[in-house]
């Protein structure tokens, strides 16, 4: 279809996920650019590159898209998945604060957001505020989703701090 229809940009957003389900990161990340070029004023497209982006382990290169789509979203309700992915990014870039920055921007539209405590329980843990980081982690489990991964990997931060 993205070859039949070349200007039709759905075509080449599925192709893309289902490149990226794939794990054929490439040309994942090259049909989001080319959807995003015919669609150049969606967020959505710029929160999927990022994504495919930071799963790729380029977590810097999806910066000026998620900005990009911050700025077209706003505030609004639709900034939650570009505020989780760059608090990602963040993240693996060890730029802690500024990931819990993002994360609690986040949490104050959605408070139930288990990803979201999940993530910055990781950056609260790196940044030796186990105090913080044991809350988002009660706050986790509250929300219903199990913890025991989240505790394995912040085990693993604290043992090698």
């Amino acid at each position: 279809g993205a070859n039949q229809c070349p200007f039709y940009y759905r075509s080449r957003i599925a192709v893309a996920g289902s490149a990226l389900n794939l794990r054929l990161d490439d040309e994942a990340i090259r049909y989001f650019r080319e959807s995003l070029d015919l669609v150049p004023s969606s967020w959505a497209l710029r929160d999927n590159l990022a994504s495919a982006l930071i799963q790729q382990g380029k977590p810097g290169d999806a910066f000026g898209f998620l900005q990009e789509s911050l700025e077209i979203t706003n505030g609004a309700d639709a900034s939650i998945n570009a505020l989780a992915l760059r608090g990602r990014a963040y993240l693996e870039l060890g730029r802690y604060l500024d990931a819990i920055d993002d994360l609690s921007q986040l949490l104050e539209i959605d408070s139930s957001d288990a990803q979201a405590h999940a993530i910055r329980a990781l950056a609260y843990t790196n940044l030796g505020q186990d105090v913080q980081a044991n809350e988002d982690v009660r706050r986790v489990a509250e929300l219903g989703t199990n913890p025991a991964e989240l505790k394995r990997a912040i085990d693993q931060i604290k043992g090698s701090r």
